[in-house]
């Protein structure tokens, strides 16, 4: 079995954005020393909309020279190591805005691509891809959307096809979100690790497009009870080394605490204490690969600590991947 641990790279969309030390250049740092330890590589796929987005205002605010210079310099650091780095789209950056001391955020009518125009959609996505094309030497060919928001998928898919970018990696096994910003729908997509689709990434066919979905669990209402717990009795452990917030969601964590739910394989926080256990079941049912979702910003000192045992437990039975070897 294939395992692809992936790592959304980006700072939070809340009403704190968080600092880019802390939500990306420190927990980034700490994921390298776990690679280099273990010699397994992973998959970054970095918001360009966020380089974009400071590069467009270091003329008004020249401090923001320094931080657009040291992503860049992290993010050349990454692929020097190894690691693959593919393209993550935020659009709702094209109407969000610094204001001198923070980031602003709208995330209304403008969180998915699909909200866009077609002509604004080809815009954000040549635009965005080219920035971080410029950063890079290895070409992207994989493509994440930012909160998953990626149907319907006949709305961009001309844009990927037109920057050759055939692999996509946001469909989540199995699940179904709706908030007031996004949705996404998932639940009659295969339940597979890979597969051909063309123009509707729920359906498998023959077509331009492979994807590449992130695997699907369900937690249990117990699960989410100690996660909670060990977060308040012991907040050195598994508070996130990132210092923003998240879009919050009305109720989501009542409906987590009473209700067993499906929600994505991940290396953040507490759930990367059932990773291992996992990648059994999966192993068991023959999956062949399977993609595990994490954030830099969402790290915490539990999270690495386990990430790093889990992969020197597992190492020599899957074989870790990354984005730029996944079609071979």
């Amino acid at each position: 079995m294939n395992v692809f641990l992936t790592f959304d790279y980006e700072l939070f969309f809340g009403s704190k954005s968080g600092s880019i030390q802390k939500c990306i250049i420190e927990p980034t740092e700490k994921l390298i020393e776990i690679s280099k330890k273990h010699n397994v590589f992973f998959t970054f796929f970095v918001d360009a909309g966020f380089l974009v987005s400071l590069k467009l205002n270091i003329g008004k605010f020249p401090h923001l020279q320094n931080e657009y210079d040291s992503v860049c310099n992290n993010i050349q650091r990454l692929e020097s190591e190894g690691h693959s780095i593919q393209l993550h789209i935020h659009p709702h950056w094209e109407k969000s805005y610094y204001d001198g001391q923070k980031w602003v955020f709208n995330v209304d009518g403008c969180y998915a691509l699909s909200d866009f125009s077609d002509d604004m959609i080809e815009k954000i996505v040549l635009n965005y891809k080219n920035e971080l094309q410029s950063i890079i030497k290895e070409p992207i060919s994989s493509f994440r959307a930012g909160g998953l928001a990626v149907q319907p998928f006949s709305k961009i898919r001309a844009a990927l096809l037109d920057n050759e970018i055939l692999i996509d990696s946001s469909v989540l096994n199995l699940c179904y979100k709706k908030t007031a910003s996004y949705q996404f729908d998932f639940r009659t997509s295969p339940n597979k690790g890979r597969y051909s689709f063309n123009k509707d990434v729920c359906k498998e066919e023959k077509g331009d497009f492979w994807e590449f979905p992130i695997a699907g669990w369900k937690y249990s209402r117990f699960f989410y009870w100690k996660l909670y717990l060990l977060g308040y009795f012991f907040p050195s452990k598994h508070k996130f080394i990132g210092d923003g917030n998240y879009v919050p969601t009305p109720n989501e964590k009542k409906i987590k605490l009473f209700k067993s739910r499906h929600d994505n394989v991940s290396c953040d926080g507490y759930y990367t204490s059932a990773l291992k256990k996992i990648f059994e079941n999966y192993n068991r049912k023959n999956r062949s690969d399977i993609v595990v979702l994490g954030h830099p910003k969402s790290q915490t000192i539990f999270s690495l600590n386990k990430l790093d045992q889990t992969i020197g437990k597992t190492k020599n039975k899957y074989q870790y991947k990354t984005f730029k070897e996944s079609i071979k």
